[in-house]
């Protein structure tokens, strides 16, 4: 793994040369770019914890690959694959460099973006500040809210070797 601001100058001159520069799919690119390998090297460590013998259970009781995947491996992997797409979501939203780097437009500027503009040489606008902080949680707040449960149980399924 390498860290995700060694790609930005690769990146920007590649995004540059393919008109992605000021796009939201260019700066999506990126969050998957940097994002991707914490999310195999996490999901990993949950597919070594499911046991071949549930697969090979299912395929005695007549399901098929698809089958097995959709009502064995599944639902057990649902925890961590949710606790990843959290992680990464929190990584994505708070990231503030590649945003100020890919994007210039006031209009698609990403929220922490935006926030930073309004420190000032000389003065800070805190009112404004706390406000729009406040308002940039409330999503990753209503996930974890909505997805606790998930999380926890992900995070911890790893811990413990058997």
């Amino acid at each position: 793994m390498i860290p995700g601001i060694l790609v930005i100058i690769p990146l920007y001159i590649i995004f540059s040369k393919l008109g992605m520069i000021n796009t939201h799919i260019g700066l999506f690119i990126y969050y998957v770019t940097v994002n991707l390998p914490f999310c195999v090297i996490t999901m990993r460590s949950f597919f070594e914890r499911i046991p071949i013998t549930l697969e090979e259970a299912a395929k005695v009781d007549g399901c098929t690959k698809m089958q097995s995947l959709f009502k064995i491996v599944f639902p057990i992997m649902f925890p961590g694959i949710v606790s990843v797409f959290v992680f990464g979501f929190i990584g994505a939203w708070n990231e503030l460099i590649a945003g100020s780097i890919f994007i210039s437009t006031p209009e698609m500027w990403t929220i922490p973006v935006g926030l930073k503009t309004l420190i000032g040489k000389y003065n800070v606008e805190w009112g404004l500040l706390m406000a729009g902080g406040v308002m940039a949680l409330i999503p990753t707040a209503l996930m974890f809210a909505v997805m606790q449960k998930f999380i926890v149980e992900g995070m911890t399924a790893g811990a413990v070797k058997e």
